[in-house]
């Protein structure tokens, strides 16, 4: 009960969010803004049922490889002059370039995740020595 009513909300908020983009009209009738907001619902959820079948050690991996992905495209976007090439809008070029290392990060973080535990971390080999399992 409690994960339709979650599902219920974000529906709810969906529909309200992109109704402020591109409110719906009845002369002429236009209801592209709730349609779309439909939409976006039916793609978090799906992503929902999609995202519950993985393991949480490679979905913290691909969740951590999409933040190094964006950072790393921050960095590149922050030092490329993007303004000065002439047939591509900034705008678009920022976005791809987002995107592309945003999913390199994440396929990598993902693969690299199946083979994450917590004793392999540096921090955890220092102060709790090798020998110890988690």
């Amino acid at each position: 009960m409690g994960k339709f009513i979650l599902r219920a909300i974000v529906v709810l908020l969906s529909v309200i969010l992109a109704s402020q983009v591109r409110p719906a009209s009845l002369n002429p009738l236009d209801l592209m803004g709730p349609i779309a907001g439909l939409g976006a619902a039916a793609l978090i959820i799906g992503l929902e049922f999609v995202l519950r079948a993985l393991e949480l050690n490679v979905l913290l991996g691909g969740v951590v490889g999409l933040m190094v992905g964006g950072g790393s495209a921050a960095v590149v976007v922050a030092l490329l002059p993007l303004e000065e090439i002439p047939f591509i809008p900034p705008l678009a070029l920022q976005g791809f370039l987002f995107l592309m290392f945003g999913y390199a990060g994440m396929a990598l973080g993902a693969e690299r995740g199946e083979r994450f535990s917590l004793g392999s971390l540096f921090f955890f080999r220092c102060l709790f020595g090798s020998g110890s399992r988690f």
